[in-house]
């Protein structure tokens, strides 16, 4: 399993916490470096927060696997099974 640690200002006044590091964060070695960071970026832009101002982590720090197709697994469940 890859470890994908937080990242960012220590001090910050405001935390961004994502569930799980996706796969283009397990391959990039950064948590919200995906596609979705496009979106939090124009998010944070728009309230004048720069992301360097923030602390971004996750409640799991290993990737977790997708449900299995045609069964629905609660994250919690799925976690649990990673460890």
């Amino acid at each position: 399993m890859t470890y994908i640690p937080g990242y960012g200002n220590h001090l910050a006044k405001l935390m961004i916490i994502v569930d799980c590091p996706s796969e283009q964060d397990v391959e990039n070695g950064k948590l919200c470096s995906g596609s979705e960071s496009k979106e939090l970026d124009r998010i944070l832009s728009e309230c004048s927060i720069s992301r360097s101002e923030c602390w971004t982590t996750s409640v799991s720090k290993s990737p977790i696997p997708r449900n299995v197709k045609g069964k629905r697994l609660p994250f919690s469940i799925r976690s649990k099974n990673v460890g």
